[in-house]
């Protein structure tokens, strides 16, 4: 299809109207299928995108990892037609990889926030060992600490520093 054929630009959004197809896969979090919404007078008449000419949709919730639905996958056209199985696991594959995508990126947040929780309470922990004279290596041998201890020690000191901002480049 010719740019000038299209309806709507390429990588376009069109805004979640509160009857569009979208917003019901939303609101009611599962899949929707619309052969032919011309078919269905009293769904159509209220639909603003069949009114815009879409009048095939199929689409798929996506949920990020808690469940909760936050988009949809969806393929709409101008012809009625029927969806087939094929078209049915392409929107279905792309849902997985986008809900794996949300999952991973989650689990990153996450995952970063307990290594800030862990570089806090190490600095603390240091912080305290310092107050009570333990802070340096000479205490720590004198109070029998092992050579893997006093590098452990020395480990967790490195780690414990705030992040030094990366020189511009």
């Amino acid at each position: 299809m010719r740019d000038e054929q299209q309806r709507f630009p390429r990588n376009g959004r069109l805004e979640l109207a509160v009857n569009s197809y979208c917003a019901n896969v939303i609101r009611r979090g599962e899949h929707l299928l619309v052969d032919d919404v011309r078919r269905l007078p009293a769904v159509g008449d209220r639909n603003p995108t069949a009114a815009l000419g879409l009048v095939h949709y199929y689409g798929e919730p996506i949920r990020d990892a808690e469940g909760t639905v936050v988009g949809t996958v969806c393929v709409m056209d101008e012809r009625p037609r029927e969806t087939s199985s094929g078209v049915r696991m392409l929107v279905t594959l792309m849902r997985d990889a986008i809900e794996d995508d949300l999952r991973t990126c989650t689990e990153v947040e996450r995952s970063e926030a307990r290594h800030d929780e862990l570089k806090t309470s190490a600095r603390r922990l240091l912080d305290a060992m310092a107050r009570s004279g333990l802070g340096e290596a000479r205490a720590l041998e004198a109070l029998g600490f092992s050579a893997d201890d006093l590098a452990n020690h020395q480990r967790l000191a490195q780690l414990a520093q705030p992040a030094q901002p990366s020189p511009s480049a």
